[in-house]
């Protein structure tokens, strides 16, 4: 009864101190928008094939649903990933113009191993030009 008796206490100090149980998620849009723009350039090589297909090249991406069989293709709506130990990027191809393919982003860090409950997702859209012939 009186285990009991204790875990209720603290349940209810944890409700009343506002302890959710998890991190805290800060959520943006944009934010780190210049940053990603600069990586993509940097380390993404597309290739209009199609209204609809691009060829990629990157020293730093990989597909998120590779097949084996060409993986180095995307379609409108793929995702390239990239993962480390705190963080993790998903872009997706939006769309495919004339001379870029707009990108989606969706970036989260996880802090608590720098000693904060925080994880921020930051999401947005950047522009990519495709490779000169």
């Amino acid at each position: 009864m009186r285990n009991t008796l204790c875990l209720r206490a603290g349940l209810l100090a944890a409700l009343l101190s506002g302890c959710s149980g998890g991190p805290t998620v800060q959520q943006t849009t944009g934010q780190d928008h210049v940053w990603h723009q600069r990586f993509l350039r940097e380390h993404l090589t597309l290739t209009l094939l199609d209204s609809n297909t691009v060829e990629f090249t990157s020293d730093r991406l990989h597909p998120a649903h590779p097949t084996g069989k060409d993986d180095s293709k995307l379609r409108v709506g793929s995702s390239l990933i990239m993962v480390d130990d705190h963080a993790s990027t998903t872009y997706v191809i939006r769309s495919l113009a004339a001379t870029d393919a707009y990108v989606d982003y969706e970036a989260k860090f996880d802090h608590r191993s720098f000693g904060k409950d925080l994880i921020t997702i930051d999401t947005g859209t950047v522009t990519v030009p495709y490779a000169k012939p």
